[in-house]
């Protein structure tokens, strides 16, 4: 049985293609950076994940706030639920005893983020990014211009959130 989201998309969205709704200018970091900045960045900019890019711009990961739970749960040796991570992580501050224990295990967000990247083009549609983020759980999809090469030999060129093709389906 499919999803509610899916019969939506496959519904209203087969014609509509991610170049309409996706972000052009998302917010990325870069590998180097350090945990801690990347924790003030999902926090100030209220995401849930970010593409990582290389200094050329070319796509090399995307980290999330599931990747970040893991890093803290790992970093803490299981000390606490991951209910409880979960939502120290979400409402502000994370507490010191956490900050330095993923600091101490963690130093880089190369260090946690994902590298096994789901990606879409501008030409695919909404309702193939729907079943993208469906199958596998995910928010927020990279956007490169083609698929010609592997995902982490492309230019990220945007990105498209769950929230923009909830926008642009009922919108």
């Amino acid at each position: 049985m499919r999803s509610s989201k899916t019969a939506i998309a496959n519904k209203k969205g087969k014609d509509i293609t991610v170049s309409r709704v996706m972000n052009t200018s998302p917010i990325t970091i870069r590998p180097k950076t350090p945990i801690n900045r990347l924790l003030e960045i999902l926090r100030a900019k209220a995401v849930t994940s970010i593409p990582v890019v290389d200094d050329e711009g070319m796509l090399v990961g995307v980290v999330t706030e599931k990747d970040v739970v893991v890093a803290i749960s790992q970093a803490k040796d299981g000390e606490m639920s991951v209910h409880q991570q979960v939502a120290d992580l979400i409402s502000p501050p994370i507490s010191l005893d956490e900050k330095e224990a993923l600091s101490r295990r963690f130093n880089l967000v190369e260090e946690v983020m994902t590298t096994d990247v789901v990606v879409v083009t501008p030409h695919d549609t909404i309702s193939k990014a729907v079943n993208l983020m469906a199958g596998n759980q995910y928010h927020l999809l990279p956007v490169v211009a083609d698929k010609t090469n592997p995902p982490l030999e492309q230019k990220l060129i945007g990105t498209i959130e769950s929230l923009d093709i909830l926008k642009a389906l009922l919108g």
